[in-house]
């Protein structure tokens, strides 16, 4: 996603859907709310409201094709393809097709092949000069576009940044997988006594970011391993800490990216001539905002094909 760290990124979110996503919160948008899934309908609604039937619809960076679903509750009419540069994607309902594999900046449709495209959460993470050149090339002269953005003010954005900083603390600060790994390594030789040092770090974790933290649930986590595993086999251990370890890693370099990833307005104004430079159209940017927090969630982009 990152451009710098694409390889990375690609084996992280691969990952994050193989496994279920069970590793935690990235910054997607909470689907369960009300308010927030109204908003979006209200977006999609608008932004594809002039398409023809059976219009080809292709979501760009589509996860679990969460966002066709909310489309095809707008339009079933319309033919739907999710697309997504992780290799292994969750099972698609019947009336989405989602293909894995794919890059944005290099899509697999022919010139003006496809009636809009959408993303959400997925065109900030790549190479969005390039990724606006692909989009123009395959859309239909008639074709339009509609983008859910990372908002560098919004919640999502605040709260995920804590989040990473704590993993950051407990990962690079505490080097706490390292110690629990070196530990382990020579738990015989200290008598299966799990040293003081691991408590001392829990303590300072829920003292310094609270009880619910992810550094103090982290940091807990790593000390019950050791503590319960004390009668276990080292290597069932060591298994354990490292399946920790991969999963707080990769949680931590999708957190960063979403970080890194979003937008402030000077970044929308740039997004916006960067579409405009391949001969789309930008007929509405905005912030999506929670009318009951006042605060903005997303921004909103969503424009045409310009006229030749």
């Amino acid at each position: 996603m990152v451009n710098s760290n694409h390889g990375v990124m690609k084996h992280a979110w691969e990952n994050y859907w193989t496994d279920g996503r069970d590793s935690g919160s990235i910054g997607c948008l909470p689907d369960s709310t009300p308010e927030i899934v109204e908003l979006q309908l209200e977006f999609w609604k608008a932004a594809l409201a002039n398409l023809p039937r059976k219009a080809r619809i292709v979501d760009l960076a589509t996860g679990d094709g969460g966002v066709l679903q909310q489309i095809h509750r707008i339009r079933k009419d319309l033919k739907l393809t999710g697309v997504d540069y992780s290799k292994t994607l969750p099972t698609a309902p019947k009336h989405i097709k989602l293909r894995p594999n794919v890059d944005m900046e290099d899509l697999p449709f022919g010139e003006s092949s496809i009636a809009a495209f959408v993303s959400r959460f997925g065109i900030e993470y790549g190479n969005t000069e390039r990724i606006a050149a692909e989009i123009s090339r395959a859309l239909l002269s008639t074709g339009v576009f509609a983008f859910v953005v990372h908002h560098s003010g919004s919640p999502i954005h605040a709260i995920n940044k804590a989040r990473a900083e704590q993993l950051a603390w407990a990962l690079e600060d505490q080097q706490l997988i390292a110690k629990a790994d070196a530990y382990l390594r020579s738990r015989q030789m200290l008598g299966n006594m799990v040293p003081a040092g691991f408590q001392a770090i829990a303590q300072s974790a829920g003292l310094k970011f609270g009880q619910y933290s992810v550094a103090n649930e982290f940091a807990h986590a790593v000390l019950q391993t050791l503590t319960i595993g004390a009668d276990k086999p080292v290597p069932v251990c060591r298994s354990i800490i490292a399946q920790l370890n991969k999963q707080s890693t990769q949680e931590m370099t999708r957190i960063r990216a979403m970080i890194a990833a979003s937008k402030d307005d000077a970044g929308m104004a740039l997004l916006e001539k960067q579409l405009l430079s391949v001969g789309l159209q930008v007929d509405a940017r905005f912030p999506m905002m929670l009318k009951s927090e006042g605060q903005p969630i997303a921004w909103a982009i969503n424009g045409q094909k310009a006229a030749q």
